[in-house]
C-alpha cells in the first residue's frame, strides 16, 4: 500500500550500508560520514552547481519510506541531521543547510527511505539549477567525507 519500488528493486543505499560495491563496481566505503548500529550518513553522489557536498541519512534497515520508518530511526536520523548540519557549517563554511525528503509521487528515485542534508550559501540558486544535478567527483566526494567525519569526532569530544 505504501510502495512504489518495482519488484526485484536492487537497492543501491542497502550495498553502501553493506559496504557492497555499487553497480559501476566502486567501494563507496570512504564516503561514509557516520554510522553505527541503525543509521548511515553518506556523500550523495549527485550535487548541483553551488551546492556540493550534499549528505544523505538512512536507516540501516530497509524501509522503503516514510509511511513505513519506525519513529525511534526517524529520531535517530532527525538528530543526526543536527550535527551534519553543524559539521558542514563548520567544515564547508556554508551558511546554512536545507533538508529534502521525498516520497512515492513526491519525486522519490531511490526506494530507501533517505533524508538528505543540502549546504547552502546565499545565492547558490539550488532551486533555479534543480536540472542541472551532475554526478560528483568520487575523490572530491571522499575528501568532503572525511572532513565531515573529523568534524563530527571533534563534536564528541
Amino acid at each position: 500500500m505504501y510502495r512504489k519500488a518495482p519488484e526485484n528493486y536492487i537497492c543501491p543505499f542497502c550495498k553502501i550500508v553493506n559496504h557492497q560495491p555499487d553497480d559501476k563496481g566502486e567501494d563507496r566505503t570512504d564516503e561514509i560520514v557516520y554510522s553505527d548500529n541503525d543509521i548511515t550518513a553518506f556523500m550523495a553522489s549527485h550535487w548541483w552547481p553551488d551546492v556540493e557536498g550534499p549528505v544523505l541519512i538512512i536507516p540501516n534497515q530497509h524501509f522503503e519510506n516514510i509511511f513505513t520508518l519506525p519513529d525511534d530511526l526517524l529520531s535517530k536520523i532527525s538528530l543526526l541531521s543536527k550535527k551534519i548540519s553543524i559539521a558542514m557549517k563548520d567544515s564547508y563554511e556554508c551558511e546554512g543547510v536545507s533538508f529534502r525528503q521525498h516520497n512515492i509521487a513526491g519525486n522519490q528515485s531511490v526506494f530507501h527511505y533517505h533524508l538528505q542534508v543540502l549546504p547552502r550559501h546565499d545565492g547558490d540558486n539550488l532551486y533555479q539549477n534543480h536540472d542541472r544535478k551532475y554526478l560528483a567527483d568520487s575523490v572530491k566526494r571522499k575528501e568532503l567525507a572525511l572532513l565531515l567525519r573529523e568534524a563530527l569526532e571533534t563534536m564528541r569530544k
